[in-house]
């Protein structure tokens, strides 16, 4: 469940680095390099900085929706669980906090042992 959440963000995160570094406008690292800056220098200073500032905000919904969506996903299995007992007939008691089935809680009638009532 988890790994496939992980799949599902790293693909929008990848692209949300991708747009940020595109972002860029590729004089920044010419005229870097034309004042004979390292290639670390220019990431490090330049282009890093820069694309920062496109790449914060979309990662900060992104991590919002991931929260929300974890939440569902982990609720997700109740649902069905729930889903599941009201289609088979689970019923609950309220003198007990146990579980029955409605094929436990049927009792033959004495006079007509064909017919059941519950």
């Amino acid at each position: 469940m988890f790994i496939g959440l992980g799949f599902n963000e790293s693909a929008y995160l990848a692209e949300i680095f991708r747009a940020g570094f595109r972002a860029i406008d590729r004089g920044q690292t010419e005229a870097a390099q034309a004042i004979d800056m390292s290639q670390a220098k220019i990431w490090t200073r330049i282009l890093i900085p820069q694309a920062m500032r496109t790449i914060i905000p979309p990662t900060g919904n992104e991590t919002i929706g991931m929260l929300k969506m974890t939440s569902l996903v982990l609720a997700m299995p109740f649902a069905l669980d729930l889903m599941f007992a009201t289609n088979h007939g689970v019923a609950w008691t309220s003198a007990s906090p146990r579980v029955r089935s409605v094929s436990q809680s049927v009792r033959p009638d004495r006079e007509n042992p064909h017919c059941c009532v519950a």
